[in-house]
């Protein structure tokens, strides 16, 4: 039975943070490669494959996290019958919806492609190369369940490992095709090969860690049908919405000003998107863990465990956010070698409400855990109606301005409103919230963030290089470190307290009983009492822990 423990989150939080790493870097690498030897038109069509079957893979998503949330909740019970029940039939109804639409994204992918300006000359590759991607999205959606069951488990750092395997598999396999002239269907047979690598591995971890569990046809219920369908529909609803708001948004601007300044938006987008690269990696395992201890019915230890969660996710994100607004002009210069000033604008608009929706998600996480998301979806509902009601008087006053000004607009009242129904609901006390969540990081952390900010403004540091982006790494190099060391020091003496310093010891190092603690089970104590032999091990269950686990007290 997989236990909520401070450690565990650590480690999770950390190889997420790894496998983040590990997927812009290898990103930043194979995209160069990728436009050397196909192209720009190669590479939009490469991109447009993958869009084309996104609609279907939202089912993807939003079942991935029922299947987290109902393998936490039945571990946590010892209940694998139910959990089986449960599984299979989600595997049995993704699997038909996942086939059903991917075979009609096949069978009209010739005008398809036509009808969005694939060239002809690689049209007939781009045929095959998506016949391979559908393949590849459908053993995802279906078989690929066993890496979500891994999360229910608690042992989401498995889950980012085999992302890094599967990573480092599809960019060895692509580059090695690409050199052998396979192109668009060299790109996709190395997806291909990383995902059908990282389920076989994710489904014999599965059968080591929850032998309990069995998904089969067998196991195929109503019951269970009700119960995946339900919570994943409510989940699919929220999906589709935030989807369509997120595209409608791109759509209107690209409609209203071009497509240079729906590029400009996605390069801030994107950038900002980074900054939320830790704080996501943290809230990444809290869903699972939020299942586990509301299974066990233990509201101390849950609400410990939020308040502990929420103020770790604003630690770490506020001066992230903070150092991408200050140095918006050099990240981009750096990035893409040239200067757009409206882009790092829009990044030091938008970084505000972006540290807003990440204050949130703490809360989105719990309620997930709980199975209910009726204040997500009131969330959603007010961000989209304020940014329906504002972008149009915004752009008319200020154009592009105005619709950005819309959009901070939404991401930062409708956070404002979740977080206080939230706190209505837990009862918890909203001050105190606001305090270890918002003012007390600010209070800590804004003087040495100020102190940075004024002095890379004053005193600007450049080197007489031929190319500016050397100019532009080695003053970010510069102020970088200056900013992780005042801003680490001031955080870790000022912020924490003396028992939050000592649980974060405790998650990068064994305790002594730790170390002390035999690799191999041993015979429990109640099975020796009744003079069981130790070949004749038999596994006991324990009951659910009345009061926290020490960690989280």
């Amino acid at each position: 039975m997989a236990k909520v423990t401070a450690k565990g989150i650590g480690r999770n939080t950390l190889y997420g943070v790894l496998a983040q790493v590990w997927r812009i870097g290898s990103r930043i690498v194979l995209t160069p490669l990728i436009i050397a030897k196909i192209g720009l038109e190669g590479y939009g069509t490469w991109t447009l494959l993958f869009t084309l079957c996104a609609y279907a893979a939202v089912v993807d998503r939003t079942f991935s996290t029922a299947y987290g949330k109902f393998t936490a909740e039945f571990d946590a019970m010892g209940d694998y019958r139910r959990l089986s029940q449960i599984i299979s039939s989600g595997v049995a109804f993704v699997t038909v919806v996942a086939v059903a639409a991917l075979v009609v994204v096949w069978l009209f992918r010739s005008p398809v492609l036509r009808g969005l300006g694939v060239p002809n000359r690689v049209l007939a590759q781009a045929s095959r190369a998506l016949l391979v991607v559908c393949v590849a999205v459908s053993l995802r959606m279906s078989l690929g369940y066993v890496l979500q069951v891994l999360a229910g488990l608690q042992r989401m750092d498995l889950q980012y490992k085999l992302g890094i395997l599967a990573s480092a598999v599809e960019f060895v396999t692509a580059i090695a095709l690409l050199c052998l002239g396979w192109d668009l269907l060299g790109l996709a047979m190395g997806h291909l090969c990383g995902q059908v690598l990282a389920i076989t591995a994710a489904w014999w971890l599965c059968r080591r860690l929850c032998p309990e569990l069995r998904v089969s046809p067998h196991f195929i219920t109503l019951w269970g049908l009700r119960r995946i369908v339900s919570l994943g529909g409510r989940f699919q609803l929220l999906a589709i919405l935030r989807l369509l708001m997120d595209q409608g948004t791109k759509m209107l601007i690209s409609g209203l000003l071009g497509v240079a300044t729906l590029a400009l938006y996605e390069l801030a987008f994107k950038l900002l998107s980074l900054g939320s690269t830790v704080g996501g990696a943290l809230v990444a395992p809290l869903m699972p863990a939020f299942a586990n201890l509301y299974a066990r019915d233990d509201r101390r230890a849950y609400r410990s465990f939020f308040t502990l969660s929420s103020k770790a996710v604003a630690a770490v994100s506020f001066p992230c956010f903070a150092f991408i607004a200050i140095f918006a002009d050099q990240l981009i210069l750096l990035w893409t070698g040239q200067e757009y000033p409206l882009a790092a604008w829009t990044t030091r608009c938008l970084a505000l409400g972006f540290f807003a929706l990440m204050l949130t998600s703490v809360g989105t996480a719990s309620l997930r855990g709980q199975g209910t998301i009726r204040l997500e979806m009131g969330l959603a509902l007010i961000t989209t109606s304020l940014l329906a009601l504002l972008l149009a008087p915004g752009y008319m006053l200020w154009g592009y301005r105005g619709i950005v000004g819309a959009i901070l607009a939404g991401i930062a009242v409708g956070p404002a409103w979740f977080v206080a129904a939230y706190a209505r609901r837990e009862l918890l006390d909203l001050r105190s919230y606001l305090h270890a969540t918002v003012l007390r990081p600010a209070i800590t952390l804004g003087p040495p963030i100020l102190a940075i900010a004024a002095l890379a403004h004053a005193t600007p540091f450049t080197l007489s290089l031929a190319n500016p982006r050397w100019n532009a790494l080695a003053e970010l190099t510069l102020w970088g470190v200056l900013f992780s060391v005042l801003v680490g020091c001031c955080g870790w003496f000022f912020l924490l307290s003396s028992a939050d310093r000592a649980r974060l010891e405790t998650v990068f190092r064994p305790s002594a009983a730790e170390r002390r603690r035999p690799a191999t089970d041993s015979v429990t104590p109640m099975s020796r009492s009744h003079g069981i032999r130790g070949h004749q091990k038999t596994r006991i269950r324990e009951t659910p822990a009345r009061h926290p686990p020490r960690e989280l007290r």
